[in-house]
């Protein structure tokens, strides 16, 4: 599982977990990248596959949301991607799965279009408190 999000206290067990191959202890495969860029970034990331899963903030997850949205979908007039030929594929760069921690800022756990389906699977009984 690629993992990604911000150098942050809450994002330790990631980074720390990966570091010493706690991950792997529950048979799980899980990589992290730091993501400097931000947002921004790691939503680009989940958009392109090069990011299974991020850790960002809800606020700033929402608000890039709204702007993907916003956006034309591939093959409307203006667009020149040229058309995927599926009426309703999804437009938008991830989905909110998962809250990861509370406070202030309201962090959830995202992961790409296409594994947000089974999200739910691969990340049932992952120790991830037990990396610290």
């Amino acid at each position: 599982v690629r993992t990604g999000g911000a150098r942050a206290l809450f994002n330790a067990p990631w980074a720390y977990g990966t570091s010493v191959g706690a991950f792997l202890g529950a048979g799980v495969g899980v990589s992290w990248r730091e993501c400097a860029g931000g947002t921004a970034e790691m939503a680009r990331l989940l958009a392109t596959g090069e990011l299974d899963l991020a850790v960002l903030a809800t606020e700033a997850a929402v608000a890039e949301l709204a702007r993907a949205q916003a956006q034309p979908p591939p093959g409307a007039e203006g667009d020149d991607g040229g058309s995927s030929g599926v009426e309703d594929e999804p437009r938008l760069p991830f989905r909110i799965v998962a809250p990861w921690v509370t406070s202030p800022l309201t962090f959830g756990v995202y992961v790409a279009g296409p594994a947000a389906g089974s999200a739910g699977a691969w990340a049932a009984g992952i120790p991830v408190a037990e990396a610290l």
